[in-house]
């Protein structure tokens, strides 16, 4: 026992002063209703789905609703500009 006591207290003294405690934060936000047709850009920092709304669907981007329409094929391209600020896609 007072080997391992002897150990541990040498190797606590190697590792030097104890860091302060870390204060990330998380925090939800929520970017519209579920969907499984979720984009995100190629940089990461914009997100776009496509989701029903009544019996519409519309293509939201970074939680703003764009027009609607009367259909948006699963089969349909949706893709981010090269800035990654808006999204193309050939509705109906």
């Amino acid at each position: 026992m007072l080997v391992l006591t002897a150990v541990s207290t040498a190797l606590l003294s190697l590792q030097g002063p104890t860091p302060p405690p870390l204060t990330a934060r998380i925090a939800e936000l929520p970017l519209g209703p579920a969907s499984q047709r979720v984009y995100l850009s190629g940089d990461g920092d914009h997100l776009g789905l496509v989701t029903p709304k009544g019996s519409r669907q519309v293509v939201m981007l970074d939680g703003t609703e764009g027009p609607l329409f009367d259909e948006i094929p699963i089969q349909t391209v949706v893709q981010f500009s090269p800035t990654g600020r808006s999204l193309g896609s050939h509705p109906r």
